[in-house]
């Protein structure tokens, strides 16, 4: 009789190591996903031929899941992150969203948050001049859509087309700046707008 509870015990154990081991039937299935930015086309509008920094200063991302809501994504550097955007041009790009799992799922809109930007001129290294930005997020219109549905790595380029972005106010007086960004995302052959 004993050996028999015993049976039945170690019957038992076994199945829940085995349930436990393969995420109890009901594991979430994800995909990994990462984020780079760049400028492909480094054109500066007029008034702004000498900027050589175009500092910005990044304190969020997130993606929308069809079906759910938002998902905040983890930046790339500390929060808030910050970039030299004109470094990065001709094929250079720079992380903004390390290797990160998603859950399986249908994703339309990526989302940015800019805290602020400033840029330096090669007359004057040392002084940052301001740049005005919008205080609204920068979203994707509603057509962008990227699936996560393999393990296999989803990766994305935020392409900010500075030529369209940076705006020179008054650019024979006393200028001043503002970024209306004009972004595109890249992934594998597809594309879309960024609107902010």
């Amino acid at each position: 009789m004993k050996f028999h509870r015993l049976l039945i015990f170690f019957t038992i154990a076994s199945s829940f190591l085995m349930i436990t081991a393969c995420g109890g039937g009901g594991s979430i299935e994800s995909g990994e996903v990462s984020m780079s930015i760049t400028d492909s086309k480094p054109l500066l509008p007029e008034g702004a031929g000498s900027v050589t920094n175009l500092w910005i200063t990044f304190t969020g991302i997130s993606v929308h899941k069809s079906g759910g809501g938002w998902i905040s994504l983890p930046l790339a550097g500390d929060s808030p992150y910050i970039i030299d955007l004109l470094q990065f041009n001709d094929g250079k790009t720079t992380e903004i969203v390390r290797p990160v799992l998603l859950e399986y799922g249908k994703y339309t809109q990526v989302r940015l948050t800019i805290e602020s930007a400033t840029i330096t001129f090669d007359y004057d290294p040392g002084t940052d001049t301001p740049v005005i930005i919008s205080p609204e997020h920068l979203k994707t219109d509603k057509n962008f859509i990227f699936d996560v549905d393999k393990p296999a790595a989803v990766d994305i380029t935020i392409d900010l087309d500075l030529s369209q972005s940076l705006v020179v106010t008054d650019p024979f007086g006393t200028p001043s700046y503002k970024l209306n960004p004009v972004m595109h995302i890249v992934m594998a052959t597809e594309a879309a707008t960024i609107k902010g």
